[in-house]
């Protein structure tokens, strides 16, 4: 536990709720990775019950998880992730360096349909 005993206290900082233990959610991008983020978030949601964590933070897919968990809607981000994008649009297997994976599609189709 760390000490904030040596803190002055005048710029109105409550020293007791810094001690206090804190949950955070961080979540990393990446496709398989956030694949499985996206699993997790829904079970600690629905099986778990756990809604109220202190921190919710992620990069690149593990971002828009995190948004479909502070939303209340991870069965909307699991149905992203398992009819969405497991298709020919989104993944397009290339040479070795082509383009795989259409982020284009996922933002500019996936993304803006769902706030219509």
């Amino acid at each position: 536990m760390l000490n904030y005993e040596h803190l002055e206290n005048d710029n109105g900082v409550d020293l007791e709720e810094l001690t206090q233990e804190k949950t955070a959610i961080v979540l990393s991008g990446g496709g398989m990775s956030s694949a499985y983020s996206q699993g997790a978030l829904h079970t600690l949601r629905t099986h778990f019950n756990y809604t109220d964590p202190d921190l919710v933070i992620g990069s690149s897919g593990g971002a828009g998880n995190a948004a479909y968990y502070v939303a209340n809607q991870t069965h909307e981000g699991n149905r992203v992730w398992l009819e969405e994008i497991t298709g020919e649009r989104f993944i397009k297997v290339k040479g070795p360096f082509g383009k795989s994976i259409d982020i284009d599609y996922l933002v500019d189709e996936i993304f803006r349909k769902m706030q219509n």
